[in-house]
């Protein structure tokens, strides 16, 4: 049986992918996972082309909002890192991930540890401005240049590394944790039923749109007929109202019935959403879906399907007001 995959950062397996060059293993969470779970080593910083060893970076907030990854020389590792999760995270959700583990307080992989700076190193000629070794994964500011820092953010003030902000902004659905999440064996067990869930709801979507395409595919054939329409359930609203109340759904069957002889103008009248103005919005929405491709987006579906619903009861309320 095929085990749930997690990505997990590479330092965490033993590697030595930190910054300096050493390891910052986690043997008993390992141990304890790996009977459990497939591993996919990541590591944001080595694999993006920044070396090992390298320079250690945190996270700056800029003047116009964004949050950079900068080294104490001011070298922006943004561009590089940017470049790469835009090209992996395409490719993680192709191969089918159920969760991640990733390294607390990295300035790529924290969830919500990561200390956040303003400004950029020496801002206002202050060369002692205090970095934070999140790559090195030590848990207190410190100086460069030896002197207090003037120009960090407010004392406690954290944010997600910039792959795990990523992870969480376009695979939503994933179970993410830092390995210091995972001490204890409840916690591990808590996890490891988060994935279990997600491969076995990853594993039988395909199932599901498949009988899904099935039964649509039969409602349209019975539609399709006057005949075997006949045998469909009534509107319930427009049964127990007597006639004076119609649903959402009212006028779909004799629209396509219509449309199916060739009377576009009388499907719309039938049924005004389905036939007139859904056309629309798919349209639209497959070209908003084009262009997230285009620029490597994830395409925020469930906004689209509650635009649509709400459209579709928007024109329900107008047909009613008539």
């Amino acid at each position: 049986m095929a085990k749930p995959r997690v990505g997990i950062s590479a330092c965490l397996l033993g590697r030595n992918t930190r910054y300096d060059g050493r390891a910052k293993g986690a043997p008993e969470l390992i141990a304890a996972l790996a009977p459990d779970v497939e591993w996919v080593p990541l590591c944001p910083e080595t694999d993006a082309g920044l070396g090992v060893p390298r320079p250690p970076m945190d996270l700056y907030r800029l003047a116009d909002g964004r949050i950079a990854a900068i080294t104490p020389e001011g070298h922006d590792c943004t561009p590089q890192l940017d470049a790469w999760i835009a090209a992996t995270l395409p490719a993680l959700r192709r191969g089918g991930l159920d969760g991640a583990i990733l390294k607390a307080r990295s300035p790529s992989c924290a969830i919500g540890t990561a200390l956040l700076h303003d400004g950029v190193p020496g801002q206002n000629g202050n060369p002692g401005l205090a970095t934070y070794s999140a790559s090195a994964g030590e848990g207190a500011p410190k100086s460069v240049g030896g002197t207090a820092s003037d120009g960090a953010s407010a004392p406690g003030v954290f944010c997600d590394g910039l792959f795990a902000a990523a992870l969480k902004r376009d695979i939503p659905e994933l179970s993410l944790a830092e390995d210091e999440d995972l001490r204890s064996a409840a916690q591990r067990e808590l996890f490891l039923a988060r994935l279990r869930v997600h491969q076995r709801l990853r594993r039988d979507r395909r199932w599901l749109l498949v009988i899904l395409a099935l039964l649509l595919a039969l409602l349209a054939f019975m539609l399709s007929s006057p005949a075997l329409s006949r045998y469909l359930p009534p509107c319930p609203l427009h049964y127990l109202s007597h006639g004076r109340l119609t649903c959402p759904g009212c006028g779909f069957t004799r629209g396509w019935q219509a449309l199916l002889a060739g009377d576009w103008r009388g499907a719309g009248v039938y049924h005004p959403f389905a036939f007139r103005l859904l056309p629309l919005l798919a349209l639209v929405a497959l070209g908003h879906g084009l262009l997230c491709r285009w620029q490597r987006r994830r395409w925020p579906w469930s906004q689209w399907l509650w635009t649509a619903l709400g459209a579709w009861l928007a024109a329900w309320l107008l047909t009613l007001r008539g």
